[in-house]
């Protein structure tokens, strides 16, 4: 086997792997493009307001194909 190709395994220690990657974990939150408040607020209730509606239809749904099915069991029945 190639001896470049190999993995390291007990080249560094595991403090400094977790060091290395503490760090990257650290600039990366520092690069994220965090919403304001205000941001916040109005995309909660953006999806409230779109999880009502849409539960809303799911139950008219509901009620509509159970008065159909009600409907064509009395009339086979």
């Amino acid at each position: 086997m190639d001896d470049k190709k190999k993995k390291k395994t007990d080249d560094g220690s595991a403090l400094e792997g977790a060091s290395s990657w503490w760090g990257g974990l650290t600039a990366e939150f520092k690069r994220i493009a965090w919403p304001t408040r205000q941001q916040v607020v109005k995309m909660t209730i953006a999806t409230i307001v779109i999880s009502g509606i849409i539960g809303a239809i799911i139950f008219l749904y509901d009620l509509g194909l159970n008065f159909l099915f009600d409907r064509l069991i009395n009339l086979v029945g």
